[in-house]
């Protein structure tokens, strides 16, 4: 029976039905470990910079022991900052398994394993893909969260034509996160830090929340300079434009 509900609950996962943000036009990436749900705007022509809003684990986790069967973010405050931002030609990454659920999708991947090199890779593929169709003279990246190790590793891919690198709520060492909540380190998964120090000349910004117990000021000092947003907490009242 209890294989029964996880299937059930796989296949309608599996389809569920996708935003359709006004403005924004849907693209799915294809790769080949993950395909990657997009949304995109670019319209502006004398701006040729691309910014690409990388999305946070999303539902990750129902309870701090028990995972989701579905990582798809329930509302994406990422997903609302691209809608809102009009001065720049933007790009929605979501993560793997969001949105939509390829065959390869299994809870590793959106828990111990969120930040496989399998998931890197299929991150940078999708980036790929919008610089190979719109040819950008510069990029930029803005993570939340988790997000905020991903768009690390694409800022170090693309560091010649990356104008800046901002992250909000950001995990930037997830070793050290892990151990500060004496929780399970997140085996498999590739750490920010190991590019950090090759990113350091890229203009940056880190906003952390004053209230955010997900990612504690105190925390995130370790690992960069940061910029606290008064009364922030991990999910609410940080800034809305960037």
């Amino acid at each position: 029976m209890q294989k029964l509900a996880l299937g059930i609950i796989l296949l309608l996962t599996g389809c569920a039905s996708l935003p359709e943000p006004e403005g924004m036009t849907y693209k799915e990436i294809k790769n080949e470990d993950f395909d990657i749900a997009s949304w995109y705007r670019i319209d502006n022509k004398t701006d040729k910079t691309i910014r690409f809003y990388v999305e946070g684990d999303g539902l990750a986790w129902l309870t701090r022991t028990r995972p989701s069967f579905d990582p798809t973010p329930r509302h994406s405050s990422v997903l609302d900052w691209a809608i809102k931002d009009f001065d720049h030609n933007v790009v929605y990454l979501s993560r793997p398994c969001q949105y939509i659920f390829p065959n390869r999708c299994e809870v590793y991947y959106w828990t111990m394993g969120r930040f496989a090199p399998e998931v890197i890779k299929s991150m940078e593929g999708a980036v790929k893909k919008y610089i190979n169709l719109y040819h950008p003279e510069k990029i930029e990246f803005i993570g939340y969260s988790g997000g905020a190790t991903v768009a690390a590793f694409l800022t170090s891919y693309h560091k010649d034509i990356t104008s800046q690198f901002i992250t909000v709520a950001g995990v930037l060492d997830h070793e050290m996160w892990t151990s500060y909540f004496d929780d399970t380190p997140l085996t498999g998964s590739l750490n920010a830090k190991e590019v950090l120090e090759e990113i350091k000349d890229i203009p940056q910004i880190h906003y952390v929340g004053e209230k955010d117990k997900v990612v504690p000021v105190e925390l995130a000092k370790k690992w960069a300079e940061i910029t606290v947003v008064p009364g922030a907490t991990h999910w609410n009242n940080l800034p809305d434009k960037f």
